[in-house]
């Protein structure tokens, strides 16, 4: 789906999105949302570039955001940058949380479900750190405050994947897919993520790539999609690294054990998961050509 995005460079970030219909009103909210990170966070805005590749807005299932490793990419739901109640203060949060995320993995912190409420809590209290720098931040504040009261058991393995094929399920209706179509796929999702089970119990599953914490995810990370080591080599300490360009401390949240210096095997789901429920938004009609088009490729990035 990415080459069928457009997209331009903006201080050597690559900011695009799939949606051709809706593509001057969304570059419109990003590029709003980097100018206030730039304004008022320099200093992030400057590992922004180093931390992600790209920022690309499409359908995201089962959350507003998400970091993708395989493809060093901050995904935002379109839905939710569109959204009337999505303010740029909210969408620049967003994609600090996602940052924030990518910046932990290129240190070695992964995302299995034994971290995964760690990670998600330095996530949000990176969004806290730079809600105050804003002048009217009280919002981003108030929604990451209530972020970091949600339990650990919202962040388990059966807690993603269900938010996962209730995502999918929306973007599906969304895009105008017949309810046989939605029930087929969900059901040969449901077949495949037993037939991984079965292979992992059988012992065969050394023969095939280490699954995705996220199972029933169609990429191999999503955010929240992971200890320390950093990109540099240098070593870490037990619990904090001081980045050697901007000074400020990268809270670990892994533990200090050979096992964790090194990469996980399995990949961070991306997308930093930001629980929010999407945000309504009636989309503009596309032709038909193009609405089947998207349809066919999210069928395949969902299988």
């Amino acid at each position: 789906m990415l080459w069928l995005s457009s997209g331009k460079r903006i201080d050597g970030l690559w900011v695009g999105t799939y949606f051709q219909t809706n593509a001057g009103a969304v570059m419109l909210r990003i590029e709003e949302a980097l100018r206030l990170i730039k304004v008022h966070d320099r200093r992030r805005y400057e590992r922004l570039g180093k931390d992600l590749t790209r920022v690309w807005v499409r359908l995201v299932p089962g959350a507003v955001a998400r970091y993708v490793p395989t493809m060093e990419t901050c995904e935002l739901d379109e839905r939710f940058v569109l959204a009337e109640t999505s303010s740029a203060d909210l969408i620049a949060a967003a994609i600090v949380h996602e940052a924030t995320h990518a910046r932990l993995w290129r240190r070695g912190i992964g995302y299995d479900e034994m971290l995964r409420a760690r990670v998600e809590a330095a996530c949000f209290r990176r969004e806290l750190a730079f809600a105050a720098k804003l002048p009217n931040g009280e919002r981003v504040s108030e929604q990451a405050r209530a972020a970091l009261a949600i339990p650990p058991a919202a962040w388990t393995d059966t807690a993603e994947r269900d938010r996962d094929v209730d995502g999918a399920t929306e973007v599906l209706h969304h895009l105008g897919a017949p309810n046989w179509l939605v029930r087929a796929l969900l059901a040969a999702r449901a077949w495949r993520t037993s037939r991984r089970a079965t292979r992992r119990s059988s012992g065969r599953a050394g023969m095939r790539r280490p699954p995705s914490p996220w199972p029933s995810s169609p990429k191999t990370p999503t955010c929240a999609t992971t200890g320390c080591v950093p990109a540099n080599g240098r070593s870490a300490s037990p619990w904090h690294e001081t980045d050697s360009h901007s000074g400020e401390a990268c809270e670990r949240v892994g533990t200090s054990t050979p096992a964790s210096e090194a990469r996980l095997g399995h990949a961070p789901c991306g997308p930093s998961r930001r629980t929010s429920k999407h945000h309504s938004l009636s989309r503009k009609s596309q032709g038909k050509p193009a609405k089947i088009r998207t349809v066919i490729s999210y069928c395949i990035d969902t299988c």
